[in-house]
């Protein structure tokens, strides 16, 4: 996921980060495909607790833009059990 963007959102989530010292989560993300991005038409936003924390890489999104998509063409919301350890 992407960083530098969605601080306000992370912390929103992860209220009790604490800078200086490392924490892992567990969780689910929703990963919402964004066609209308002007800079990454084929980008992915990953959504916790409808809070936009980031995006997949650019490598990432493109690997998985087709079967995101599809996923979300049959009605379903894609969702990513994830693992989160931020930084010391």
């Amino acid at each position: 996921v992407t960083d530098g963007y969605y601080e306000a959102e992370t912390l929103q989530v992860f209220e009790e980060l604490h800078i200086d010292r490392e924490r892992i989560w567990f969780g689910e993300a929703h990963l919402v495909p964004e066609p209308d991005n002007p800079y990454e038409p084929k980008s992915i936003a990953v959504y916790i607790d409808e809070l936009k924390v980031g995006r997949m890489s650019v490598k990432d999104s493109a690997a998985y833009w087709e079967p995101i998509t599809r996923v979300v063409a049959s009605g379903y919301v894609p969702v990513a059990l994830s693992y989160c350890a931020p930084c010391r």
